[in-house]
């Protein structure tokens, strides 16, 4: 009967079934389905055989995406050959409504079809959300068409784990052996297996919530990291279903490659609900609308603009922006540098070349110093320096701030290891007695001279008497190279009072306490940070100017990749933590006050930045006189340039030719001819000052 039939057009059966009972017509449709190895041929005939519902519209570009690549790699592992182009991950990053979980349940169903027994971990933000999950997937193996093709699947024996277990979750037996277990995040789930199986199949679905905070992103990827992903087994398969919420969120974080798991990957997406989407603010019956304008819908065979002005009516725009379209910067108030874009305030050392022609920060630059102290140096704090420079007003860009020689410090640091470090960092070198030496050398030499350890055996005494031989020879080198290289302040920790005594005593280290308080200097940084979209970006080919500026080496101008920010050293760390940094919850105090402020975590080097422009930080300054005349000079006849050492000096001491000093006492009148006559100014006394 079935053969006569199939011979007929679609339609003319179409006008036979009319004539049929719904009984009658259920058993001819039941006849027509096709056998299992036309079934198996190709999922465009396995989908909606099985599951017609999922088919009734067209499916989108990345729904086909999606199974075409499931397909392949589960026949691969059918056929025991190589995953194709070794992509072991899928990671569908669609809309909201975009029928993500739907298609991602679709994955431990079509597994254990296809390959038979096996084990899929099945991950939701939270045992209650896993569960549901497993509901629906139970759901589905329970059908009638699942039924008819596959009835060991369809007859799953249900049952929970035993109570003395490291988990609780709910479970799905199926009477092929496979097994589909219900997890959530919030529940431990290292060395997962079932009857000696490991993890065949892991999907993580929805397991960012747009309520997560900095610290509970931190906590779900640690879990991810090290309790999830290990359970895998060679060939296992990921298939990640997530809308991108959350900027910290974990899947977000592996999807921009801040953290570098899941590597071998097809990502998909961030696909927005709607490409191009134009909305307008307008007046209805009395009350603000956001009216969509245009847009293309990505996914046309089940969705329209009707429907997304419907959404945005029903949940608000800012909403619809967040879960359907992936922008996460829609909502930037939790942030503490608010306008902070990495892409637009870092530039490289060879960027800052372009510009002002010098490799580096200028010594006439007025510049500072800030030092939040720390012992640790840990997922959330660190002990930190970085300085701060601005630019003069007869420079390209006058009056721009740039924070460079960012350094951060591993645990319990001495305060001796910084001091050197942010010496070496002003000058690797210092002029004694007319010989360049460098901090190293000054050490060692002094420490050989005195040779403490033959007289010291405490090792809290050895530190104190080093310190005091350093104290007699470090503050007078230090003293004049600040003053050379126009550093104004240095500003560090008030409550480092230790430390900060022995910078000042031991290493000639100006620093004095402050304490900018909870949001000191925060008005300040965020001015400074702003971003003019309009304006082109002077160091980059891009659009969006700013007044700050962060210099890094030019072998850093990526973005820093790391799991944790305790890997993170110096600039990378500075990045990261401008761009984490956020305000800790509101909530009420026992006085009714709403008590709010800035997260003591990942706030190290925004709380230095607090400390440089809490009173609202350096200024741009003229050159002097004499600065500008050497500005006129050409750099091959500049003082620094000509001066060399004697080879007749037993003391290294430098000096020029006389035609050398012909050449810059005649290139120094010719500069002067060039500046304006100087006014010679009096006080009171007549006396010139």
């Amino acid at each position: 009967m079935s053969t006569d039939f199939s011979r007929f057009t679609p339609e003319y059966r179409e006008h036979l079934l009319s004539f049929a009972t719904a009984e009658e017509r259920e058993e001819i449709e039941r006849l027509l389905w096709p056998s299992l190895s036309e079934l198996e041929s190709t999922w465009r005939v396995w989908l909606p055989t099985l599951f017609p519902q999922f088919t009734r519209g067209e499916l989108s570009f990345f729904q086909i995406e999606y199974m075409d690549w499931l397909w392949a790699a589960l026949m691969s592992k059918r056929e025991g050959k190589p995953l194709p182009d070794g992509e072991n991950s899928f990671m569908s990053i669609w809309s909201r409504a975009a029928a993500k979980s739907t298609f991602a349940r679709l994955a431990p169903i079509m597994e254990s079809a296809l390959l038979g027994k096996g084990y899929c971990l099945y991950l939701g933000r939270s045992q209650d959300t896993a569960n549901q999950h497993l509901s629906s997937i139970e759901t589905l193996l329970t059908s009638d068409r699942v039924r008819h093709y596959y009835p060991q699947l369809a007859r799953p024996r249900k049952r929970e784990t035993d109570k003395n277990k490291a988990w609780n979750q709910k479970m799905l037996h199926l009477e092929n052996g496979y097994v589909i277990q219900a997890v959530g995040l919030d529940v431990g789930v290292r060395g997962a297996n079932i009857d000696d199986m490991r993890v065949t199949l892991l999907v993580p679905d929805d397991i960012d919530d747009i309520s997560d905070t900095a610290l509970q992103s931190e906590q779900k990827m640690d879990k991810f990291l090290h309790s999830v992903l290990p359970t895998k087994k060679q060939g296992t398969l990921f298939v990640c279903a997530q809308n991108l919420v959350l900027e910290s969120g974990v899947i977000n974080r592996i999807v921009t490659g801040d953290v570098p798991a899941l590597a071998n990957a097809r990502i998909s997406g961030p696909h927005p609900r709607v490409r191009n989407l134009v909305t307008e603010q307008q007046t209805v019956k009395g009350r603000q609308r956001d009216i969509v304008i245009s847009g293309e819908v990505t996914w046309p065979g089940n969705d329209s603009l009707e429907r997304v002005q419907e959404d945005i009516d029903t949940f608000t725009l800012p909403v619809f922006l967040k879960e359907c379209q992936h922008e996460l910067h829609v909502d930037r108030s939790g942030l503490v540098l608010t306008p902070w874009v990495d892409k637009i305030h870092v530039i490289t050392e060879e960027e800052f070349e372009s510009i002002f022609h010098y490799p580096r920060v200028p010594k006439h630059w007025p510049k500072e110093v800030a030092h939040d102290w720390s012992n640790t140096k840990s997922a959330y704090h660190a002990n930190i320096v970085f300085k701060l420079a601005v630019s003069p007003q007869n420079e390209p860009l006058p009056g721009c701030l740039f924070i460079y020689d960012p350094m951060s410090f591993e645990p319990n640091t001495q305060a001796d290891d910084v001091a050197i470090r942010i010496l070496k960092s002003i000058a690797p070198e210092v002029l004694v007695k007319g010989v360049m030496r460098s901090w190293d050398d000054i050490l060692r030499a002094e420490f050989e001279r005195y040779n403490l350890e033959q007289f010291v055996n405490s090792a809290t005494a050895l530190i104190r008497a080093r310190r005091d031989v350093l104290a007699k020879v470090i503050p007078p080198l230090v003293g004049p190279l600040l003053k050379l290289y126009h550093y104004r302040r240095f500003r560090m920790s008030h409550e480092a009072a230790d430390q900060r005594n022995v910078y000042r005593r031991v290493y000639g280290l100006p620093f004095t306490g402050i304490n900018p308080r909870k949001e000191g200097g925060l008005e300040f940084a965020r001015h400074y940070l702003r971003v003019d979209p309009t304006r082109r970006h002077p160091f980059k080919d891009m659009m969006g100017w700013s007044q700050t500026y962060v210099v890094v080496p030019n072998e850093k101008k990526g973005y820093p990749v790391a799991i944790r920010s305790d890997t993170l050293h110096d600039s990378d760390l500075l990045r990261f933590q401008f761009a984490h940094w956020r305000y800790a919850e509101p909530h009420l105090t026992a006085n009714g006050i709403l008590d709010q402020g800035p997260q003591k975590l990942h706030d190290d080097f925004g709380n230095g930045l607090q400390m440089a422009l809490v009173n609202g930080g350096l200024l741009a300054e003229p050159l002097t006189y004499n600065e500008k005349v050497e500005e006129l000079i050409p750099p091959d006849t500049r003082l620094e340039n000509l001066m060399q050492v004697s080879p007749t000096s037993l003391t290294g001491r430098k000096t020029m030719t006389a035609a050398q000093q012909l050449s810059y006492d005649l290139a120094r009148h010719i500069a002067k001819g060039k500046l304006p006559p100087r006014r010679a100014r009096f006080d009171e006394y007549y006396d010139a000052y």
